[in-house]
Parts: C-alpha cells; sequence; structure tokens
C-alpha cells in the first residue's frame, strides 16, 4: 500500500509541476490525457527494455572511470 501512495504522490507532483490547477479545472479532459500518455511511455519502456534488455546496466558499465594506479618511485626513475 505504501508503494502506491509513493508512485501516486510522485506522478501527482510532476502533474502539478506542468499544469497548473486553473489549467486542469478549466479542461477536466487535461489529466485522462496525462495518465494516458504516461501509461504509453511506460508501455514504450517495457518493450525497450524487452528487446535490448536492460540499458541501465550497461550505461552504468560505460561510466566507470578508469582506476589509475600510482607507479612507484623507483619505477618513474628507471630502476626496473
Amino acid at each position: 500500500m505504501e508503494n502506491f501512495r509513493d508512485c501516486y504522490v510522485q506522478e501527482k507532483r510532476k502533474f502539478n509541476l506542468t499544469h497548473s490547477e486553473e489549467e486542469w479545472l478549466n479542461n477536466r479532459k487535461l489529466i485522462p490525457e496525462y495518465i494516458e500518455k504516461q501509461l504509453e511511455i511506460i508501455k514504450e519502456q517495457k518493450l525497450r527494455v524487452q528487446t535490448y534488455g536492460d540499458l541501465s546496466q550497461s550505461q552504468a558499465l560505460q561510466e566507470e572511470q578508469p582506476i589509475k594506479i600510482n607507479k612507484p618511485k623507483s619505477m618513474e626513475e628507471g630502476y626496473f
């Protein structure tokens, strides 16, 4: 039940950021259109994950920075 509430609050905040109260009070179709648009986005994301796999894991691997190893001073001076 808590997950549903969190999701509801998150979507309500997104909606309120993009649409003023006056706007949706004057146009009652705005809320159902917004919901349909968000559901379509979710469907597209699920289809993309099924087709191409989870890109978040591959992106995380690409974003990792190479590890720099400090050389011992003796290697820098050419003793080896």
